[in-house]
């Protein structure tokens, strides 16, 4: 009787423990809008394009990708890859249209769909020649690996300054497998090591790069991830950032 009343408790507390953490959320989000209006403004724009078809309702998507405009205006990177397309699609063709330096980005999934909308919700009916490519490639899965991983099977040989993860999916077949790693970024670490690296949550990739590069780059990571995300200005994204270049800069 003592022990299912101090678990209770305990439950109790957990539960309420978590829902003050999300309330800290969701006002670090209330914040961010209110000081970043005209951002938002442009986020709004490309989220409700999305949810028109049902989709990206989650808590972060709005914040996330104010985060990832505020990174590219930070970083401004010239050649650009997306691994795993969607509303950060739209961020990136915003940033390319916008730049005035030469800015290129490639957009790489392995749905064909869902790589065709992301490209005409970006671009709708200009032509992105030049400016951007949309690569269809086929999921690769090893499971046998340790970690498991999950990539996309493309060699990917351009000098890309600026890589985005949040893909492929982590899984085998319909069953999800949640220590499956992304492993197209260490193949680019071994031809050519981007100057940066952003990782949309993907714990296991993040905890991979950690180990296998944070002697070469600067180690930022999410504070969804460490649960800090409830406070202004918080870290959404993990980010690798070379040290060499930074120096340099």
């Amino acid at each position: 009787m003592l022990t299912k009343s101090v678990n209770r408790i305990r439950g109790v507390g957990s539960r309420l423990k978590r829902m003050m953490y999300e309330n800290g959320v969701g006002r670090a989000h209330q914040q961010s809008v209110k000081n970043n209006p005209g951002d938002y403004e442009i986020i709004g724009k490309i989220l409700s394009t999305y949810r028109a078809d049902g989709g990206l309702n989650h808590d972060f998507q709005a914040y996330k990708l104010f985060e990832l405009r505020q990174l590219l205006g930070r970083i401004k990177p010239r050649n650009i890859l997306e691994l795993g397309s969607g509303s950060s699609t739209a961020v990136f063709a915003d940033y390319v249209r916008c730049s005035t330096e030469p800015c290129f980005v490639c957009s790489v999934d392995d749905n064909e769909d869902w790589l065709d909308q992301a490209k005409n919700m970006a671009w709708g009916d200009t032509d992105p020649s030049g400016k951007a490519e949309f690569i269809y490639a086929p999921r690769a899965v090893n499971e046998q690996s340790v970690p498991p991983q999950s990539r996309y099977d493309i060699d990917l040989n351009s000098n890309y300054d600026f890589v985005f993860i949040d893909g492929p999916p982590m899984r085998v077949g319909t069953k999800k497998n949640k220590s499956m790693v992304n492993s197209n970024v260490f193949d680019l670490l071994e031809s050519n090591p981007p100057k940066t690296i952003i990782v949309d949550i993907r714990r296991p990739t993040v905890a991979a790069l950690r180990a296998h590069c944070s002697g070469d780059y600067d180690v930022t990571v999410s504070d969804v991830i460490l649960s800090q995300a409830n406070r202004e200005n918080y870290n959404y994204f993990s980010v690798f950032e070379r040290r060499e270049d930074k120096i340099s800069n």
